[in-house]
């Protein structure tokens, strides 16, 4: 067999391969979920600032100047609660957004575009346990866009888990008014 004849043959088997691959990816589930819980030793008054504010998550969702000195921040509408809305962009966090729609007594929720077509739906739910004590759940869904995203749910939930229980773990500290745990370093986006 020649040369030209082995190259003709390997470029047609990828292309066959990569259609295929993108052909089952259309038909694959491109949906993702993560639900971390802590204990907070505060109550709701206390915490809620930090997730019905935009302008505050900073504070625990690492998404700050020492992680990606890059980063900045734009925001619009109200500074607390529905329809506070923030815009970001960084050369590690690319571009996306969060808009709150809801943000009641019982809890925050938003939605958010992510960089590469990544959309997601997020809430944090309190859940009194004594009046100085609360239990905060985080749940983040969402869809990895077709045909390849489908392939990477199952990776994008092993590393949100982390970062999420990472995430919560500095709102209890703010929350509580107690320095935040030691920030290991972070090379990737953390979750919203």
């Amino acid at each position: 067999m020649s040369f030209g004849r082995v190259v003709s043959v390997g470029l047609t088997t990828l292309l066959v391969l990569a259609l295929a691959s993108g052909a089952a990816g259309m038909l694959l589930d491109n949906t993702f979920e993560v639900r971390v819980s802590v204990v907070v030793e505060a109550p709701v008054a206390a915490i809620d600032p930090f997730v019905a504010s935009p302008r505050q998550h900073v504070a625990w969702l690492g998404w700050n100047d020492d992680v990606d000195p890059t980063l900045r921040h734009t925001y619009e509408g109200p500074e607390v609660g529905r329809r506070a809305r923030v815009h970001w962009t960084g050369e590690g966090f690319g571009r996306g957004s969060l808009l709150i729609t809801d943000s009641t007594a019982a809890g925050v929720e938003w939605e958010q575009h992510l960089p590469a077509g990544v959309e997601s739906q997020g809430q944090v739910r309190y859940e009194v346990l004594t009046p100085e004590r609360t239990r905060v759940t985080w749940t983040e869904r969402g869809t990895i866009p077709r045909p390849h995203g489908p392939y990477f749910v199952d990776t994008l939930e092993r590393v949100m888990v982390p970062q999420s229980e990472r995430a919560l773990a500095f709102l209890a500290a703010a929350a509580e008014g107690r320095p935040p745990p030691a920030r290991e370093t972070e090379t990737s986006a953390p979750a919203p």
